[in-house]
């Protein structure tokens, strides 16, 4: 996949000039890189800190050859990708998890999410836009107060600063492996990764499905859904908002 860079000292959000470019007819593998975002979006309407000249905010346009039912795994696969960035720079390579479907985790603590958009006709997928957010150097004041003890940075892991320009490139060169390799072989090899990463298997978690429900996380399926045992037996969850909790 061939990357064009376009860089922003500041927009609203990288995800909305990406989607703007690809509904103008722009490329496979277009980039949107900021200094800042005004108005970052996260998962569920969630707002995404954006502190300027900090972290990574970056969009990929794509346009797979997959059917639409197929696009939310570009969400693991931009995991996978983000996980290969930090286990560089991050210590204790077995505290860094994917928490499913779209963020990841260094210890308890949020180091960066995803975020995925697309667009389909019929059974036609016409373009994904991935987002992601990365947290390298931002520091303890840079995040807001109610999330603040949810969340890390490279910097405050490590007391050491990171260069964005070095990181940039190293994201984008594991995306490109991680994308070309779902694109050759299909999504098995992306699933296995993120199994084997999990920050959810084997906790007992809750999500809501009209109704409060908890279970016990049992792995992926084959088309990426989250499985979880619960009390009537295994259920496959397709998206959604999956919280570890404590059983009383």
């Amino acid at each position: 996949m061939n990357l064009v860079i376009h860089r922003f000292e500041q927009t609203a959000s990288t995800n909305d000039l990406a989607v703007a470019g690809a509904r103008e007819g722009g490329a496979e593998g277009e980039v949107f890189v900021s200094e800042s975002q005004t108005a970052g979006r996260g998962r569920l309407g969630r707002r995404w800190e954006s502190p300027r000249g900090k972290n990574l905010y970056v969009s990929i346009l794509l346009r797979p050859a997959c059917p639409p039912a197929q696009a939310a795994l570009l969400t693991l696969v931009a995991g996978t990708a983000v996980h290969d960035l930090l286990a560089d720079l991050l210590p204790g390579a077995d505290r860094l998890k994917i928490k499913w479907p779209n963020d990841l985790y260094w210890g308890d603590k949020k180091v960066a999410g995803i975020l995925t958009e697309m667009e389909s006709q019929g059974n036609r997928l016409k373009w994904v836009v991935v987002g992601i957010g990365v947290d390298l150097n931002a520091d303890p004041e840079d995040f807001s107060p109610e999330v603040r003890e949810k969340v890390t940075s490279v910097k405050m892991a490590t007391a050491r600063a990171v260069d964005r320009e070095t990181a940039l490139n190293r994201l984008l060169e594991a995306f490109g492996q991680r994308y070309d390799e779902f694109t050759r072989e299909g999504p098995s090899k992306t699933i296995s990764f993120c199994e084997a990463h999990s920050y959810l298997n084997g906790r007992h978690v809750r999500w809501d499905d009209g109704g409060e429900r908890t279970g016990v996380v049992a792995g992926l399926s084959p088309e990426g859904h989250l499985r979880v045992k619960t009390e009537e037996g295994i259920v496959s969850i397709l998206a959604g908002d999956v919280t570890p909790s404590v059983r009383t």
